[in-house]
């Protein structure tokens, strides 16, 4: 009985760390990038709420999700945008096609 309640506290303690870092991984890529030469901008908020804008417009509002711990998926009108999280903290479209810098 006693080797029952250790293996519960233990399946008990991964899952409150998986959560939490989910949790922290997610709040890490919050915030706003910006493309300067497309003038694009990508803020991730909390909740999983996105805006896209251009030149200081906001285009469309969608939602995100992390992948992983260093994928971004932006779920547009036009179908899903991938992006990496870069070891600066910045995003970046595949192939590092266009770059967006955390303001």
């Amino acid at each position: 009985m006693n080797g029952m309640l250790w293996r519960k506290l233990g399946l008990a303690t991964l899952v409150v760390v998986a959560v939490a870092g989910l949790s922290a991984c997610s709040k890490g890529v919050e915030g706003t990038y910006e493309n300067e030469l497309s003038k694009s901008t990508i803020e991730l908020k909390r909740g999983g709420k996105a805006i896209l804008g251009e030149d200081g417009k906001v285009r469309e509002e969608t939602t995100w999700e992390i992948i992983g711990s260093d994928k971004v998926i932006i779920h547009g009108k036009a179908g899903n945008m991938q992006l990496k999280v870069t070891s600066d903290g910045n995003l970046s479209m595949p192939e590092g096609v266009m770059v967006f810098k955390r303001k």
